[in-house]
């Protein structure tokens, strides 16, 4: 140590940064050459895609009544991340060449809703998009002027239906952001849809609604559904709707809190008796008015309304009410009643194959049930392997008897399906992801343990 100076200091130099640099630790990498004949079916899902997005357009502008100021959205879903990457300027280019402006980005910037803000621009997108279409199959589209379609995975036009997203009566509406260049028509219709709900509220068929301080959302309290149907084939500065659901605490028969969805479900007059098999489905309120008296249970507990696990009274419910569930409503009527063929008392636990297939026998024979859910299986089996004895069984009982058995065909990570849909490849889509080794070892599913999925996983 320098004796004159007995304490030494660290001083970095000083400096300003007035920006946040982007790009920093980013470098262009050449791409990879696909085989041009990889790019086909993208080429026909996309022409699929960008067809039925016209049909939905027109189809939208003919179910307007109420604004005559149009703001054509547009969804995209991209297979890398929408921005000016070092390989596809995708976020200027889609301004500035093609006329569509961001107006909502999700999924890390990989789903992006557009306004198409020049249709002389977005007619420009439709004949680039032709030309990567109408490409040939021997020619790589790389270093082309139509090379950024390939960064599309999908394209669709966004519906009523996208809008409404299943949700009636108590929803919030989250609105599209709102950006110079549609700025005009934006204002107008949020000033038209602020005119139309106070109509409603006073006319009764809205009992409240209210906007967020800084007006992205909307939230609607008893809300009619016709009216709510007005409102998304109308308003395109609607994004989605979101569900206000909840459960509630309502008195039971014996003056006792209890907890609810403060909902009913009821069954159709002719519903369709589905045999769930699994380990047991709780007559739980709200779906205990289409679960079947009858059952069946091979365990020791001989109860099939006893249930450890709630998994097998949440697949019940799947199979009565579906995605019906979302829609909000306070009655829903069933799809399906459920008849309940316990064979586990846990998740875990020994399938008696020989007893499974004598219940479904019984439960067809006896209650008449013909259509089966069984989400309950055994070890997967390994790629090319042959079906397992249990599964020729439960294949011949169904010739037998006519009757439908559906098999679960296991739970894949939603991280390994987003993975697969970054690198476009025939074996990634569905349902070829089953059961088709990764081309190179991936980060991703181990494909020796995956399944067709026309044959049984058991």
């Amino acid at each position: 140590m320098n004796r004159r100076l007995p304490h030494l200091y660290l001083r970095n130099p000083f400096g300003v940064v007035n920006k946040f640099k982007k790009d920093r630790g980013i470098e262009k990498t050449d791409l990879i050459d696909q085989n041009p004949e990889a790019y086909r079916n993208h080429k026909q899902k996309l022409n699929g895609s960008f067809n039925q997005l016209l049909l939905d357009r027109e189809k939208r502008l003919r179910s307007k009544t109420l604004i005559n100021v149009n703001i054509d959205i547009v969804e995209i879903r991209f297979l890398i991340p929408f921005s000016n990457g070092v390989n596809f300027k995708t976020r200027t280019r889609f301004l500035n060449e093609f006329g569509l402006t961001a107006v909502m980005l999700e999924d890390f910037n990989r789903t992006v809703l557009f306004a198409v803000e020049n249709q002389a621009k977005f007619n420009e997108f439709h004949r680039t998009l032709l030309k990567y279409i109408n490409s040939s199959n021997q020619t790589s589209p790389k270093n082309t002027d139509y090379a950024i379609m390939t960064t599309i995975y999908d394209i669709k036009y966004h519906t009523a239906d996208d809008i409404r997203n299943h949700c009636s009566d108590d929803l919030i509406l989250e609105l599209i952001n709102n950006t110079a260049p549609i700025f005009q028509q934006y204002d107008h219709q949020k000033g038209a849809l602020k005119e139309r709900l106070e109509d409603l509220k006073r006319l009764g068929s809205l009992q409240d609604f209210k906007f967020d301080p800084y007006e992205k959302m909307v939230q609607l309290e008893g809300i009619e559904s016709s009216q709510l149907n007005l409102l998304v084939n109308n308003f395109d500065i609607l994004a989605q709707g979101h569900s206000l659901r909840s459960v509630a605490v309502r008195p039971n028969q014996y003056n006792q809190e209890e907890l609810t969805w403060n909902l009913r479900i009821a069954p159709k007059n002719r519903s369709t008796t589905i045999g769930v098999i699994d380990n047991g489905i709780r007559r739980i309120q709200p779906i205990e008015a289409v679960i079947l008296d009858e059952k069946l249970d091979i365990t020791n507990t001989q109860d099939g309304h006893q249930a450890i696990h709630t998994h097998g009274t949440v697949v019940a419910s799947l199979a009565a009410v579906g995605e019906s569930f979302f829609s909000g409503d306070r009655n829903i009527e069933a799809d399906a009643k459920i008849f309940s063929i316990k064979i586990l008392e846990d998740l875990n636990g020994y399938i008696d194959v020989v007893s499974v297939v004598e219940a479904i026998r019984q439960a067809n024979l006896v209650y008449g049930v013909r259509i089966f859910n069984l989400s309950v299986c055994a070890q997967s089996k390994r790629y090319n392997e042959a079906p397992s004895h249990f599964a020729y069984l439960l294949d011949k009982l169904s010739y037998e008897l006519n009757i439908l058995i559906f098999i679960a065909a296991g739970n894949m990570p939603y991280d390994d399906l987003q993975g697969m849909q970054a690198i476009p490849s025939q074996r990634h889509q569905y349902p070829f992801h089953f059961y088709n080794p990764p081309e190179n070892e991936m980060e991703l599913h181990n494909c020796v343990y995956t399944y067709p999925p026309d044959k049984h996983r058991l």
